[in-house]
């Protein structure tokens, strides 16, 4: 376990080459929200997007939406009285292919009750904000990094044809990927799976820019001599 200030990353191998990282701290602003402080509601999401962003930049990066998250949304929507489709959130411009398996609650399967899944390009942070707010906190969003040069739309689509178990879907992903990163336990934490023997200090980098937003937060100003890390929430909270 290497630990920053506020963040901990603990690696682990999977065998076959494959190792995986997992970021914990990242919730701090969220679990702190449920813990009481209501004005850190709108800022919940941001470390973990702030980390995101900042490891992507250098990539191409291909998004796979869950099934059946997209449904949800859009009945969500429904009863809220919005009739939208998922191109609306999208955007047209937006090319979607779809894949023959769910994602959902941080785990891959091939239960034929749920539609396939879409996989597209992340075209700028926006998106990702978007996708962020809308369907990370259902663990619905799989995230697969590519250099920049590779046809990462059409490669991440030969790695997904086809689905036998998750261990050897991510061995298939990452023979060309980067990276393959998953949300867990609502958002909770980050998992970021890999073949690259170089990948900590981009970790460390991604991790030391959400902790320095967090520490520029007027609440974390207020409260950072009462934060104690907690084992269930797997973050610093507010004692």
């Amino acid at each position: 376990m290497r630990q920053g200030d506020l963040t901990r990353i603990q690696e682990e191998s999977k065998g076959k080459g494959v190792v995986r990282y997992r970021i914990f701290g990242l919730n701090l602003l969220a679990a702190n929200t449920t813990h009481g402080d209501p004005n850190l509601l709108a800022l919940q999401s941001d470390p973990i997007l702030k980390f995101l962003g900042t490891l992507i930049q250098c990539y191409q990066t291909m998004c796979l939406l869950g099934s059946p998250a997209p449904d949800n949304w859009i009945n969500e929507m429904r009863a809220q009285g919005k009739a939208v489709t998922i191109d609306d959130f999208l955007g047209k411009a937006t090319h979607v292919e779809t894949v023959p398996f769910w994602y959902y609650g941080g785990t891959f399967g091939t239960n034929q009750k749920y539609g396939p899944s879409l996989l597209f390009k992340l075209h700028g942070p926006e998106m990702l904000v978007k996708l962020g707010e809308a369907f990370m906190g259902w663990d619905a969003v799989a995230l697969l990094l590519y250099e920049k040069g590779k046809d990462g739309l059409r490669t991440s689509q030969d790695a997904l044809t086809t689905f036998t178990t998750e261990e050897a879907l991510i061995e298939t992903i990452l023979r060309d990927a980067r990276y393959l990163i998953l949300t867990q336990a609502d958002c909770q934490y980050l998992e970021v799976y890999t073949r690259a023997a170089d990948v900590e200090p981009e970790l460390h980098a991604a991790a030391a820019e959400a902790e320095a937003y967090i520490k520029s937060t007027a609440w974390y100003q207020q409260n950072k001599g009462s934060l104690a890390w907690d084992e269930q929430e797997l973050c610093y909270v507010k004692r």
